[in-house]
C-alpha cells in the first residue's frame, strides 16, 4: 500500500511546479579614489553600461549613457537603472537579469550600486545571484568583468588596499617584507592568497593570472617566489609558511612580528 501510494504521488509530484529559491553568490564592495567623486562614479558606470550592453545584445538608449533613469523591456534580461539626488548626494543603481546558457530554469540577477556624498570619496558595490529551482546546484563563481575594469580604469579600494585583477609578484627576500606588510596591515578586508613556485618551474601550478581576475574584489593574489616564499617563512614561521608550490591563504592572529631591518616590532591583525 505505502509504495503504491509513494508511485502515485511522486508521479503528481513530477507535474507540480518546482520551488525557484534565490541565492547570493557573490557580493563586492568598496571605495574608488579620485578628486572628482562624480566624475569617478560616472566614469565606473560607463564599465557597467558597456558590459551590460554587450549581454544584451543591442544598444541602450541614450538615458543610460547620461546616467538618468531607464528601463529595456528585453525578454528575460530587462536592463534597468534608477538614479537619486538629494542635496550633493548622488546614487545610481542599476540591475539585469540574464538567463543562464546551459541550465534550464536557472538565471542570474546582476546588481550594481554606485554613489557619493560631501566629503567622501565615490562608493562601488555589486553583487551577483542565481534563481534556481535546482535543490542542489554547482556554479563556478566569477566576479562579473565590469569589476576587473572598475578595478583597472577607475581604481577599487576595499578597507585600505586596492583590490586589483593581476597577482602581485614577490620575488626575493626584500619583495617579501613588502608582502608581509600588506599580510599585517590592519586595513586588509580581503583574504590573500599565496602562490609558490615547486623547484624548477617557472609558474605556480594554479594560473594566477586567472585566479586574480576571477576573485577581483574579493580577495588578493600574491605570487612568492623561492627567496620571497623563504623570507616569509623567517619572519612569520612555519605554521603560516608556503612553498614549494603549494598555495596558503595565511591567517595572522594578534601576536608580536619582529622587523629585521629596523630592529622594531609590530602587531599584525588577522
Amino acid at each position: 500500500m505505502s509504495n503504491s501510494m509513494t508511485e502515485a504521488l511522486s508521479h503528481v509530484a513530477s507535474r507540480m511546479p518546482r520551488i525557484v529559491r534565490e541565492h547570493e553568490v557573490l557580493r563586492v564592495a568598496g571605495w574608488m579614489p579620485g578628486e572628482d567623486p562624480d566624475a569617478v562614479a560616472r566614469k565606473a558606470a560607463g564599465e557597467v553600461l558597456r558590459w551590460a550592453q554587450r549581454r544584451a545584445g543591442q544598444r541602450l538608449p541614450r538615458e543610460a549613457w547620461d546616467g538618468e533613469n531607464f528601463e529595456v523591456p528585453l525578454p528575460g534580461r530587462d536592463p534597468s537603472a534608477i538614479r537619486l539626488r538629494v542635496g550633493a548626494s548622488d546614487l545610481w543603481a542599476f540591475r539585469v537579469h540574464d538567463p543562464d546558457k546551459t541550465v534550464p530554469g536557472r538565471a542570474w540577477t546582476t546588481e550594481v550600486v554606485l554613489g557619493h556624498v560631501p566629503g567622501k570619496p565615490a562608493q562601488f558595490s555589486t553583487r551577483l545571484l542565481v534563481a534556481t529551482p535546482e535543490e542542489d546546484f554547482s556554479i563556478d563563481p566569477a566576479v562579473p568583468g565590469f569589476v576587473q575594469q572598475v578595478a583597472e580604469q577607475c581604481g577599487l579600494v576595499v578597507g585600505s588596499q586596492a583590490a586589483s585583477a593581476t597577482p602581485a609578484m614577490y620575488v626575493d627576500g626584500e619583495d617579501a617584507e613588502t608582502l608581509i606588510e600588506h599580510l599585517t596591515n590592519p586595513g586588509r578586508f580581503l583574504p590573500t592568497i599565496v602562490l609558490t613556485l615547486a623547484d624548477g618551474a617557472s609558474a605556480p601550478y594554479i594560473n594566477a593570472e586567472k585566479l586574480a581576475g576571477v576573485l577581483t574584489g574579493l580577495a588578493h593574489v600574491a605570487v612568492a617566489r623561492p627567496d620571497a616564499a623563504w623570507r616569509l617563512t623567517e619572519r612569520l614561521g612555519k605554521r603560516l609558511s608556503v612553498f614549494g608550490g603549494a598555495a596558503n591563504v595565511p591567517r595572522l592572529r594578534k601576536r608580536r612580528l619582529r622587523n629585521r631591518r629596523t630592529g622594531s616590532s609590530s602587531s599584525p591583525i588577522s
